[in-house]
């Protein structure tokens, strides 16, 4: 038995054409693309984290409680608290402590001695909600000294 093998020419000039007419992207194009690129995706991150709705949750440990009402013959030492603040991710990027205002009231407390008083109220500057205020019992224990 004869093996027969049969050869073929290609012609690749075509393709030697192609790889001519092919446009060389210079070095500092290749930057340009590259800073576009960087700066559509940096937009299209503002973009969403602006436009977002979620709301996350953010711990506020150590706050201090402002103290309405009390008697001007006391010395007021309350304890700090700590506040849970409900709100979107960029408005949670904005709030400072400075900002979260925990409120108690000592109207009618005429004596010296140590109190659990409730949280009258708890908010934000600037409008954001408080989910909690920590201790859970919402009760801060003020101590009430003579001066």
């Amino acid at each position: 038995m004869e093996k027969f093998t049969k050869t073929a020419q290609i012609d690749t000039t075509p393709l030697q054409l192609i790889e001519e007419d092919t446009p060389k992207t210079s070095k500092a194009g290749k930057i340009v693309a590259l800073i576009i690129c960087l700066l559509l995706s940096i937009g299209i991150w503002v973009y969403v984290v602006e436009t977002d709705t979620t709301t996350h949750s953010k711990t506020y440990t150590e706050i201090e409680v402002t103290v309405l009402n009390a008697d001007k013959k006391f010395n007021i030492s309350a304890e700090k608290v700590t506040v849970e603040v409900t709100a979107t991710q960029s408005e949670i990027a904005d709030i400072r402590r400075e900002d979260i205002v925990v409120e108690i009231d000592l109207m009618g407390i005429s004596a010296a001695g140590e109190y659990e008083v409730s949280v009258k109220q708890a908010y934000i500057n600037g409008g954001h909600t408080v989910k909690s205020v920590s201790p859970k019992s919402k009760l801060v224990k003020v101590q009430l000294t003579e001066k």
